[in-house]
């Protein structure tokens, strides 16, 4: 089973201000060779975005749920991350 967490020490919450103001934004990762696509980007971020729309906006929605792409991150890997979601939901309240 993977190490999958939601870590508080370096949430960059600011990134949050820049969302809200311009509808967006662009996330690069510096992973070096060797990966088609770095856990960052295929697990990290996915997981981030989930917890904190589900801290945000109480009402299960389209936008609080975990999307991880499948060319990188299996369906098995991607369900058990998932039930790990509510938990670390708890954890970062």
């Amino acid at each position: 089973m993977g190490q999958w967490a939601f870590s508080s020490r370096r949430l960059n919450l600011q990134v949050l201000d820049i969302v809200g103001k311009h509808g967006g934004c662009i996330i690069v990762d510096s992973t070096r060779r060797g990966k088609s696509m770095p856990d960052a980007l295929s697990k990290t971020i996915p997981i981030w975005c989930a917890v904190m729309n589900r801290l945000l906006f109480e009402e299960p929605s389209q936008e609080s749920a975990l999307y991880t792409p499948n060319a990188v991150v299996s369906r098995s890997e991607h369900s058990q991350i998932e039930a790990r979601i509510p938990a670390l939901v708890e954890e970062a309240k």
